[in-house]
């Protein structure tokens, strides 16, 4: 009983403290010189907000393909930094035998439906990068996804993230690296 009614005086007094600093930074903010005012209450001022940090990279490029409709549904991870919210991905494709990567859209959903892209290609290759107000984060890497016909005449579609080079290519006017055709990377398939 004596420990319960610690804790409850505790939770009291914390309250009414709280109350009491808020009321104190308050007061300061309305005063011309808000420092004086937190120097004789013995409270630190509070601090200046810093900068949230870009949006993070996002990785791990999953496809979907929808045979009937030829829809390609991109999905990507990304762990943002904690408390930020607002971000938005840009999407940008670069079709086998073009040399820039084009402007395709953008999500605030880290997931993608691609219904622009024509039949005919045996691969596409796609970045994704993540943007919040003026900040950029950094292009994911190179995601190849690459059709075929899967066994039984059905289509299919795997994705693979290659490695870099160091020959630079561009997006958009800025340099990127070129994914290598070595067939390293991870790979994916795509669900049906």
């Amino acid at each position: 009983m004596a420990t319960q009614a610690a804790a409850d005086a505790f939770g009291t007094l914390r309250s009414s403290a709280g109350d009491t600093v808020r009321l104190i930074r308050a007061f300061a903010e309305s005063q011309a010189k808000p420092s004086i005012v937190y120097n004789l209450a013995q409270i630190p001022p509070p601090a200046s907000p810093s900068p949230a940090p870009p949006p993070a990279q996002p990785t791990d490029l999953t496809v979907t393909l929808d045979a009937s409709g030829g829809n390609l549904t991109l999905r990507w991870k990304a762990a943002n930094p904690a408390g930020t919210s607002g971000t938005a991905y840009i999407i940008r494709r670069r079709p086998a035998g073009e040399s820039e990567f084009s402007f395709i859209g953008v999500s605030g959903r880290k997931e993608f439906v691609d219904d622009t892209l024509i039949a005919g290609p045996d691969s596409v290759q796609y970045t994704v990068q993540g943007q919040r107000a003026d900040s950029s984060g950094p292009l994911s890497p190179i995601f190849v996804v690459n059709f075929g016909q899967a066994p039984g005449g059905g289509l299919t579609a795997s994705v693979q993230a290659g490695s870099y080079e160091a020959t630079p290519s561009t997006v958009d006017g800025r340099a990127v690296q070129k994914v290598l055709p070595n067939g390293s990377g991870k790979r994916s398939k795509a669900r049906m």
